[in-house]
């Protein structure tokens, strides 16, 4: 039995020590399948979440290609990781929101109060955090929140927070699913890759967007591509003060596309 091993680093710095044991330790003979975990590699939420939706697609193909496994007992782990793979985005989501809203120096919240929202497992209520506060953001998040409505908010209804799939009763001694009954696992993973292909262009939004704001070039209520779209409707600066050019009817048509006061 290994208790614990010291790694041999940098002979500079203090080597790191390693809490291995029995179970969880890695294997020198067999290092292909050693896994990188911790500060090794530094997995961010996003990685925890990849990690939790391809088991969902490789449990699925197993009950459908002739392995030995019960889909009545594989049913849980499925939809456990599916649900969390979701609520480990929207959280990984609201990070990222939370560095570009600083970035445009209109934090959402404090950082205290940022980690009590990322503290809790209740599926609606981070997306309804991440929804409202991105959309008030960046008018570009809209679309992309409300199309993956709707099925974040199925999660929502069949299992608001993680304990749905990872116990047959609640704390309350309710058993949970005697609503549902039975769930097919073909129509989950087709409804699945919906959700993860429309989350993933969440995180390419909020990706491009960090990009953007890194310019320095938006205004306290204008991101760079709105006042792109503004200079294009607007005539030519050398034209303003010809009446002909309706430029004051150009700036009211804009004032209120934007809700903007000048």
């Amino acid at each position: 039995m290994v208790d614990s091993t010291t790694v041999k680093g940098n002979p500079d710095s203090q080597p790191p020590q390693l809490n291995w044991n029995a179970l969880f330790r890695g294997d020198h003979e067999q290092w292909a399948y050693n896994a990188c975990v911790g500060n090794n590699g530094s997995p961010d939420l996003y990685y925890y979440a990849d990690g939790f939706a391809d088991s969902v697609d490789l449990l699925i193909e197993a009950l459908t290609t002739g392995h030995r496994a019960q889909l009545d007992t594989l049913i849980y782990p499925i939809c456990f990781s599916l649900r969390h793979a979701v609520e480990l985005t929207i959280k990984g989501q609201i990070q990222e929101l939370s560095q570009l809203a600083k970035r445009r120096k209109q934090p959402l919240a404090s950082d205290a109060d940022i980690e009590k929202v990322l503290n809790q497992h209740d599926i609606m209520n981070l997306w309804a955090f991440f929804s409202g506060h991105a959309v008030a953001f960046d008018r570009r998040y809209q679309e992309k929140v409300s199309a993956r409505e709707p099925l974040i908010r199925c999660i929502g209804v069949t299992a608001p927070t993680g304990q749905t799939f990872r116990d047959s009763y609640s704390t309350e001694a309710k058993k949970h699913l005697t609503d549902v009954s039975v769930i097919n696992v073909l129509v989950l993973r087709d409804q699945f890759r919906i959700i993860r292909d429309k989350l993933e262009e969440l995180t390419g939004l909020s990706a491009w967007l960090w990009r953007e704001y890194s310019t320095g070039c938006f205004t306290a209520r204008l991101s760079r591509k709105d006042l792109v779209a503004i200079a294009g409707q607007l005539p030519p600066r050398a034209s303003w003060v010809d009446p002909s050019t309706g430029l004051n009817d150009i700036k009211s048509s804009i004032k209120a596309e934007y809700t903007l006061g000048s």
